[in-house]
């Protein structure tokens, strides 16, 4: 698998869209996201694509954490993505990637922490094949950057916290070569809630896409 393109964004109260990026050859795109709890955000892209949503973790009347992903999207050289609602203060983060089976999900787990801390562990996972992509999004209360992970993950973009405006996001990813548990730490330079996900997707390792 490759990272092709990625891209970030910090919204108003009510809506955030990224800038254009070039998601020509990508098989599976994912988007991981910081929103206000319960707001019941809409995602949506220039493509028209149809995104699945995994689970939310979130601190009650405060800062959630979602993943989202696409496989076989529509392309564009020109893409944008967008989340929109009432009083969601968004963050979003986009990963474009080549090689994801497209029957890709495995596993997923998360967390989310009610008062202020500096780190939060995701949550285990214990990937069922070997060579999957593991993405992993931060969201979080209270101004924070830089925010770190360990376990070898790479942080690709993030947006910091502002007040009345959005949530701040991190969002990391890694190539697991063998299968096995692993729960990562987020670290923030500051205190405050968080929320995260992390997730599995199965690589196209044969060339035989949706086969394993």
């Amino acid at each position: 698998m490759k990272l092709i393109q990625s891209t970030s964004a910090s919204g108003t109260a009510n809506t955030v869209t990224t800038s254009a990026i070039d998601t020509t050859g990508a098989n599976c795109i994912i988007l991981g996201c910081s929103y206000q709890v319960s707001s019941g955000p809409t995602l949506t892209d220039s493509q028209s694509n149809t995104w699945t949503a995994l689970t939310e973790s979130a601190y009650t009347s405060n800062v959630a954490a979602k993943l989202f992903y696409c496989v076989n999207p529509k392309t564009s050289a020109t893409h944008t993505f967008s989340m929109n609602g009432t009083t969601i203060y968004p963050s979003i983060g986009v990963l474009a990637f080549t090689e994801v089976n497209l029957v890709p999900f495995d596993v997923e787990n998360g967390a989310n922490n009610g008062t202020a801390q500096a780190t939060i562990a995701t949550g285990s996972i214990t990937p069922t094949k070997d060579d999957e992509l593991l993405v992993t999004v931060l969201g979080f209360h209270n101004s924070g950057l830089p925010v770190s992970i360990d376990n070898s993950f790479t942080v690709v973009t993030s947006q910091n916290f502002l007040g009345s405006n959005h949530y701040g996001l991190g969002l990391a990813y890694k190539i697991q070569t063998g299968a096995a548990a692993i729960n990562p730490t987020w670290t923030r330079t500051n205190t405050g809630r968080n929320a995260t996900r992390i997730a599995g997707f199965k690589a196209n390792r044969t060339g035989l896409v949706g086969i394993l």
